[in-house]
């Protein structure tokens, strides 16, 4: 595991696909390119070149583009070579034997990585943010690992780092210098600069279970008695019909897990089999793994047959939905009180399944327009004449009385400029033939 030494891997996952990279690090990686393509000196720095790859024997293996990166500009900081072939596994795989045969030895696991911060590349919590980054199953846990990345974490490690030494050192120098021209000393001042440290450190810790989360994606458990409707509800989340669907109860008798699409963040549904009081032995068996997979989920939806009396769900089920953590859902009916006291009916906690999913407005009752009639195209907008008259008769008002009601007085058509009858002020002029 010395830098010394030349390593190589394929950087691009096995199987056929257009193109594959294949990566090389070490002091060998300019002679294995020179020596590769035939040419009287290396390939120049950070430039494409296109170049026919022969092994050993002088046979051709396939036309690459490599591009050659020296000592101190790379990601590893060491002299780094990157080869990009055709996408076939057999192309990757005597790339990969024929640089082993020039020198170089095969990389360990996140070995490119780890070279990287040895060399002072990136910091610990970029290296982990890399791992982060290729196994993202979703857009926040993609953009959290580029924050990561960019060393948001590292800039905030430092800054703890950096005022806790600045404490220490503070605190050492009026200890070994009492009678040195000093600052004056604040015995409570480094306590409470501790206790702010210490508090960002919890603040940030406390996020750790939201960072797994990221990661791994959520796992919402659909559970519930027989035949309430879960498996209708899984078809629903997933858009596709995962779980077989019949008007039998007990249809279901393992769990099913079917990915959530369109969301920010990864969620995995699951449909279990229904729990309920007695059984036979396989049902037991069945309800065991829902239970199981109830208790891994963060969240659980509990679905009830609004049609019929509230469901007896065993004691080992009750146990497990917390409130803050629990969804009732009513299926097959109008939404109604439990009665359970465990649930009260609110509108957080209820929620009604149209029967059709999604359910679609209706246009003839959106406000501001009329219904289709012959000849008229859906949700046309009423004309003026068609539109309420406005309250209050009368010309508009402007500015400050705007809106109380009609003008009281004279008849505005007959205000004009200059002294005219009864003191109104002359009649408008038509403007098309300057008659009164």
């Amino acid at each position: 595991m010395s830098a010394h030494e030349t390593i190589v891997a394929a950087a691009t996952p096995t199987g056929r696909s257009a193109l594959a990279v294949v990566r090389v690090d070490g002091p060998l990686a300019g002679d294995i390119v020179t020596a590769a393509l035939r040419r009287a000196a290396p390939p120049a720095e950070k430039t494409s070149t296109l170049g026919i790859w022969r092994d050993l024997a002088g046979e051709a293996v396939d036309q690459v583009v490599v591009v050659l990166w020296r000592a101190g500009r790379s990601f590893t900081g060491g002299d780094s070579l990157e080869i990009t072939c055709h996408g076939n596994p057999l192309l990757v795989r005597r790339l990969t034997e024929d640089c082993l045969a020039r020198g170089a030895r095969l990389a360990e696991p996140g070995e490119f990585t780890r070279r990287a911060y040895l060399a002072g590349r990136i910091d610990l919590t970029q290296a982990e943010a890399v791992a982060d980054l290729i196994h993202a199953s979703s857009e926040r846990a993609l953009a959290s690992a580029r924050r990561q990345l960019a060393g948001e974490l590292g800039r905030l490690v430092a800054r703890w780092t950096d005022d806790t030494l600045q404490i220490l050192a503070e605190l050492e120098a009026h200890i070994d210098f009492p009678e040195e021209d000093l600052p004056p000393e604040d015995p409570r001042g480094p306590a409470a600069r501790l206790l702010g440290i210490a508090s960002e450190l919890s603040a940030y810790a406390r996020t750790a279970q939201h960072d797994a989360a990221l990661r791994a994606g959520l796992r919402v458990a659909v559970v519930g008695a027989p035949n309430a409707g879960k498996s209708s509800l899984l078809n629903a989340l997933t858009g596709a019909d995962r779980a077989i669907v019949s008007p039998e109860a007990g249809t279901t008798r393992d769990y099913l897990e079917a990915p959530v699409a369109g969301l920010p963040l990864a969620v995995t549904a699951i449909d279990t089999a229904g729990l309920r009081e007695g059984g036979s032995t396989l049902e037991h068996l069945g309800m065991a793994r829902s239970l199981e997979q109830a208790r891994g989920a963060h969240l659980r939806i509990l679905v009830v047959d609004a049609s019929a009396p509230p469901p007896v769900l065993p004691p080992e089920l009750l146990a497990l939905l917390d409130p803050a953590s629990t969804l009732v859902v009513a299926n097959k009916g109008p939404a109604r009180a439990s009665g359970s006291g465990r649930f009260p009916a609110a509108p957080d906690q209820a929620l009604r399944l149209p029967a059709r999913w999604p359910r679609r407005r209706d246009p003839a009752r959106a406000p501001g327009r009329v219904p289709r009639g012959p000849g008229d195209r859906p949700g046309r907008r009423r004309t003026r004449r068609e539109r309420p008259a406005r309250r209050g008769a009368g010309p508009r008002r402007r500015g400050p009385d705007r809106g109380r009601g009609p003008v009281e007085g004279p008849d505005p058509d007959r205000i004009g400029r200059g002294p005219g009858p009864a003191g109104l002020g002359r009649p408008r002029r038509d403007r098309r033939t300057h008659r009164q």
